[in-house]
């Protein structure tokens, strides 16, 4: 399955109609079925548009298609995880669950999942305001150039 295709089987599964999915994207009308190939700029703005849509599934094909489950937050995702039919469980319902048939080490599994989900999110929060940082000071540096050879 390549790109296309995984990011057709989201909309799918969500009920996107494709005119909604190019008018949201920022897409021409027709664009999606015309097209054979994305460039990284599409995906990126796909992406975007659809935070649940996680971005190892769309470009390698591992993981999840849904990434944070569809939560507000991350923060509120940290708690999360998706299991196998795309729906979102709940570590404490979880471990609640598999206490009432299972072991203490398995609660103590899903405390550290849980905590080790909210490290990785604070985690890329962070990597996100670098980046954000980062295009910043590149957006700024071009535009000191675009008036420095406009000078000249």
């Amino acid at each position: 399955m390549d790109i296309k295709e995984r990011i057709q089987k989201y909309l799918d599964s969500k009920g996107i109609k494709t005119a909604s999915f190019e008018r949201e994207v920022g897409l021409s009308n027709g664009y999606w079925k015309k097209t054979k190939s994305i460039s990284a700029n599409i995906v990126s703005d796909i992406l975007r548009t659809y935070s649940d849509l996680s971005s190892d599934y769309v470009l390698k094909g591992i993981g999840n298609m849904l990434d944070n489950c569809g939560c507000s937050s991350a923060d509120d995702a940290s708690i999360y995880h998706p299991s196998s039919d795309g729906t979102c469980t709940d570590f404490a319902t979880e471990a609640e669950r598999t206490h009432n048939g299972g072991t203490t080490e398995d609660i103590a599994f899903y405390k550290e999942q849980a905590e080790f989900y909210k490290q990785q999110a604070s985690f890329y929060k962070e990597q996100a305001e670098f980046y954000k940082q980062q295009a910043s000071f590149y957006k700024e540096q071009a535009e000191f150039y675009k008036n420095h050879n406009n000078l000249a």
